[in-house]
């Protein structure tokens, strides 16, 4: 609000140049952190080339011919494109020793299928899938507070979306006498709800963190093992088995995470890590195969002005709660040996160099084996 008034005394006339009273009210909020991306993609998957296969069906000496699909797409052509806008502050209070973060997150996607000659080729052929697309606002609520010198607590609370990548929807992949794998064109984007709460501690020469988590998703993404009547293909197709992306109801995910670190400039430095997860589908009760075994790593080493290095061992659990018997683990144990060099008269460069499994040690990586009975651990 702004009042003034002004005039001649001699005269007693008033000033044209003294402005109206004037009165402004307005609302509007500064924030820290915002920004966006927009993405356009195209996605194909073609194996061109020559090969001496007869006509199918393939038996015999030209069975392996089932894998070729020489000039075939394993899907259509996808245009996609995918938008995202965020918008988030931080909030401080009690001299910045509390500090509440807020946040939202805008995600839109489009994945639109295009017919190729490839793709009406694919022996799996069944007519053009449909456009996927969908959107969605993701909400988060962050507080840390500094509870000491060292000593930083935090939570978390936030909404996520995933949206299915184009394999996961129009992948089409197999041959008849092997197997097959599928996407679904009628997958729906996944969302979740999380929740954190941890701490951090020390400084930047020695100190960690911990923390754990619980996740709660809907229609979670997920390949699976299906039989030939789930898919509506007729028995013994596909010996070597058919694995499906699709959607899961509700799956839970949760876990818990700690490291430690020391750390100088020159001399010696160490660290260790742990990070355990457990993840199920509430439906079924079936554990999630997509989920790793208990890991825990340890590593030591020692750093000159111009090389170093680092003798790292890492331990996993073996991992028996599994969908299924075949995607069971056992546990293992590795030893890697990394070093460095940084020559003086190349400033900025460093050449890194490793022995990794040094006792060559066989293991299983959970998260890379075979899903199907017919095919084995090893090869």
């Amino acid at each position: 609000f702004a009042s003034y008034l002004g005039r001649d005394r001699e005269t007693g006339e008033h000033l044209n140049s003294i402005p109206a009273l004037k009165g402004v009210l307005g609302v509007g909020y500064g924030f820290e952190q915002f920004g966006g991306e927009l993405f356009a993609s195209k996605a194909s998957s073609d194996s061109i080339g020559e090969d001496s296969c007869p006509a199918p069906p393939y038996t015999g000496r030209f069975y392996n011919c089932n894998f070729l699909h020489s000039n075939q797409s394993d899907m259509p052509d996808v245009d996609g494109t995918t938008l995202g806008l965020f918008l988030q502050d931080e909030i401080a209070l009690a001299d910045g020793k509390v500090r509440i973060t807020p946040g939202i997150r805008y995600d839109w996607y489009r994945q639109t299928p295009q017919e190729t000659p490839g793709f009406t080729d694919n022996v799996t052929y069944t007519g053009l899938p449909d456009e996927s697309s969908d959107s969605a606002f993701s909400p988060k609520l962050r507080g840390e507070w500094d509870m000491g010198p060292g000593v930083t607590l935090f939570a978390q609370w936030a909404q996520a979306f995933r949206a299915p990548t184009a394999s996961e929807l129009y992948l089409s992949y197999g041959g008849p006498g092997t197997y097959l794998r599928l996407g679904d064109p009628a997958l729906e984007p996944e969302t979740s709800n999380g929740f954190e709460i941890g701490a951090k501690l020390g400084d930047e020469t020695f100190g960690g963190s911990i923390n754990g988590f619980y996740n709660r998703y809907k229609n979670f993404i997920d390949a699976v093992s299906v039989t030939p009547a789930e898919v509506g293909i007729p028995a013994g197709t596909y010996p070597m088995g058919i694995t499906q992306t699709l959607n899961r109801d509700s799956v839970e995910i949760y876990g818990a995470e700690a490291m430690v670190y020391y750390k100088q400039e020159l001399g010696w430095h160490g660290f260790a890590s742990f990070a355990s997860y457990l993840g199920r589908d509430r439906e079924t009760g079936e554990h999630l195969n997509s989920i790793p075994a208990l890991k825990g790593v340890l590593g030591v080493g020692y750093g000159f002005e111009q090389f170093g290095g680092d003798l790292i061992l890492t331990g996993v659990a073996a991992r028996n709660k599994v969908e299924n018997d075949l995607s069971k683990t056992p546990g293992y144990g590795l030893v890697d040996v990394t070093g460095w060099w940084a020559p003086e008269a190349l400033q900025g460069a460093k050449l890194k160099a490793g022995v990794y499994n040094l006792l060559d040690t066989t293991y299983y990586d959970a998260l890379d084996i075979p899903d199907s009975a017919t095919l084995p651990k090893e090869y």
